[in-house]
């Protein structure tokens, strides 16, 4: 059975609050994965309002 996913805009808030950690944590590595995950899911958020 497939996971279910969680909507977008929930995706985009914990992408954001993971970035927020890693860089109150001084984690760089994680800090730029997670922000390369949110630019991908604000640029899907972005092409479904166009």
């Amino acid at each position: 059975m497939a996971a279910i996913r969680a909507p977008l805009t929930e995706q985009i808030a914990t992408a954001w609050q993971q970035v927020k950690a890693a860089r109150t944590q001084g984690e760089l590595e994680r800090e730029w994965i997670w922000s390369s995950m949110l630019d991908r899911l604000l640029d899907r958020y972005c092409q479904g309002y166009r």
